[in-house]
């Protein structure tokens, strides 16, 4: 349950972030619902494995999507600030001013998204805890 109320703090954080960089990048990718680690604790052996695995692999994909939105601000950011290079300060300050609104816009998507990252590791990792804890499953796929 707790897990769940992080995930909706997170994406409420996420979507409030400054225009996500004027959506020129999209919203960033809604983060995987893991299984709780209670829930590992009461499936059956099998059942747990899979969800372990599925898991790991729904947090993979996020991870691929989420750099490429990440990629997506940063040549953002990059361009923004050539742009603001190349103005005068004495002739374009609102072009300059608009600029920085998006690069900070851009900054804000960044840091949330290594937020959102951040949580779905631990929750994944949550979820590999409890499954290694059990004594009934196989042990070899479990960190060392």
């Amino acid at each position: 349950m707790l897990n769940r109320i992080g995930l909706a703090a997170v994406i409420l954080a996420v979507c409030t972030a400054p225009a996500l960089a004027d959506n020129k990048c999209g919203s960033m990718p809604i983060p995987p619902a893991l299984p709780s680690g209670g829930d590992i604790a009461k499936m059956a052996p099998a059942a747990a494995e899979t969800a372990k695995h599925q898991a790991f692999l729904d947090v993979k994909t996020w991870q691929t999507n989420l750099n490429d939105f990440r990629d997506c601000l940063n040549s953002l950011i990059d361009t923004d600030k050539q742009r603001m290079g190349q103005l005068d300060p004495t002739k374009d300050s609102s072009k300059i001013t608009d600029l920085q609104m998006e690069i900070d816009g851009a900054t804000g998507a960044h840091d949330s998204s290594v937020d959102a990252e951040e949580k779905v590791v631990n929750d994944f990792h949550a979820v590999q805890a409890a499954y290694c804890m059990r004594s009934d499953v196989d042990q070899s796929t479990c960190p060392k």
